[in-house]
């Protein structure tokens, strides 16, 4: 992630500011949203990072109210898809997922994604379900856990 200098707040896709930067200066939430070439900051999106959650929190944002709101406009707080499917995913390796589809209940193990990529791999079809798959998307190490590549094959 690239780093904008002496800049209060990221404003273009691609820039970034480090969450701890965020939090020493907090966005003004009685202050109007900056203008800059005539454009209006209108949302933000980053990743779930712990310095960057707390700056949320600190700023007012919660589920119910998910943008600093000012006199003149709202902007609102939203998670970074890529971000938030690598999240997904890393929390769904750890932890079983209840879910309800009507009146029909059920529970979600990464066990199930391992037995499909077992059955998918000892298939000798041509077609596959899951064609790209590797032992590390099943097992990934802890740093590509972080990357978030392996998400979207």
């Amino acid at each position: 992630m690239g780093k904008l200098k002496n800049a209060n707040f990221p404003g273009f896709p691609g820039m970034g500011i480090p969450g701890n930067k965020l939090y020493q200066e907090p966005v003004s939430i009685g202050a109007p949203p900056k203008k800059t070439a005539g454009l209006t900051l209108k949302a933000i999106l980053m990743d779930q990072e712990a310095s960057r959650m707390k700056w949320l929190t600190d700023c007012g944002v919660t589920p119910e109210r998910p943008f600093i709101a000012s006199e003149e406009a709202r902007v609102y707080c939203m998670p970074d898809p890529p971000y938030l499917i690598n999240s997904l995913r890393n929390h769904f390796i750890d932890k079983t997922i209840e879910y309800s589809l009507g009146s029909e209940t059920g529970t979600a193990k990464w066990e199930h994604v391992r037995e499909l990529y077992a059955l998918d791999a000892a298939s000798i079809a041509s077609v596959m379900a899951i064609p790209k798959w590797t032992e590390e998307h099943i097992q990934p190490s802890n740093a590509k856990k972080e990357e978030g590549e392996l998400c979207f094959e």
